[in-house]
């Protein structure tokens, strides 16, 4: 367990890590919190605890594939009686909570990183994700953001911001700026994922039937014509040469992945992606089904589609 991680190193000493500490730790709190509670605690988390029992940490950033990772953390909940523990942090929970039990928090307090038990039951192993409190209380369909596949990983990927090397050992995804040729595929099918082609189907059809309609009528021909049809029309077109000037000027950033698993809740598509080890919310041309298997470019700006390495889509 926790292999290749100085655990001496993790914790912060000083006298503001005081008031997280919960003293010895034995199997019979254990049980009694875990009753408490009502959720089993990750064998590795009870591990750790066993060892230091609550803390600030010292390695407080977080390495978390293909991202900037999340910094500031601050200390991790021991089990005890203390205010900083995980018997008194979650002894009054609100009702999204009741498949998370709060372990830590972040960034001076403004995030919430908890245990989720929501797919694996009471008595599995729990995933790691973080709420913005600052938004939690105010936005009832609130999603967390995911951040470690267990508590063991999350611990695993602790380092200290400054180090680089340690870093990039926890970051498998390497991005790239595609070359020339994929680039070019790139930003068409940005464009097309943002229906470039409806934009100026708007302005040509309702340019012909208006015109056409108006040639007999002067009511249309001077009121509709110069009122609405022109200040539409000038609005998309000039709407559609932003955003091809938009799309065409970026240097779009790249991973190539394979799709793990699919979900779908409310008619929307969730990616679970191997490499990533998260869910991402693609943006996918409707007739671009992927399925599980497929290989896939992924890009920074969120979107997705099936591509060969070799020759292209």
């Amino acid at each position: 367990m926790f292999k290749n991680v100085n655990l001496d190193e993790l914790w912060y000493e000083g006298e503001a890590s005081k008031e997280y500490e919960c003293g010895p730790l034995d199997d019979e709190k254990i049980k009694e919190t875990e009753e408490q509670l009502g959720f089993k605690l990750p064998e590795s988390y009870k591990y750790l605890m066993k060892k230091h029992n609550g803390g600030l940490l010292q390695k407080n950033y977080l390495a978390i594939k293909n991202t900037d990772g999340f910094n500031d953390l601050d200390g991790i909940y021991g089990i005890g009686e203390g205010y900083k523990s995980i018997n008194y942090m979650n002894s009054d929970r609100a009702d999204f909570e009741e498949n998370l039990l709060y372990i830590c928090d972040s960034n001076s307090g403004h995030t919430n990183i908890y245990l989720d038990y929501s797919e694996c039951g009471p008595q599995g192993e729990p995933s790691v994700v973080g709420f913005d409190n600052e938004s939690l209380f105010y936005e009832e369909k609130e999603k967390p953001f995911y951040l470690a596949k267990n508590f063991e990983d999350f611990i695993s990927r602790l380092c200290f911001e400054e180090d680089e090397e340690e870093i990039n050992k926890h970051d498998t995804i390497k991005y790239f700026v595609p070359d020339d040729k994929t680039h070019k595929v790139v930003k068409k099918y940005v464009l097309l994922y943002n229906q470039i082609g409806m934009y100026i189907t708007i302005v040509i059809l309702t340019t012909l039937i208006v015109v056409g309609f108006s040639t007999n009528i002067s009511l249309l021909k001077y009121i509709l014509v110069p009122i609405i049809l022109i200040p539409l029309d000038f609005f998309l077109i000039i709407g559609s040469i932003i955003l091809i000037k938009d799309v065409t000027s970026k240097k779009y950033k790249c991973w190539y992945d394979v799709i793990d698993n699919i979900t779908t809740e409310n008619g929307n598509k969730t990616y679970v992606l191997k490499e990533t080890d998260g869910k991402m919310d693609f943006i996918v041309r409707k007739k671009d089904k992927l399925e599980i298997g497929d290989k896939v470019l992924c890009m920074s700006e969120g979107y997705a589609f099936k591509y060969d390495q070799e020759g292209g889509k």
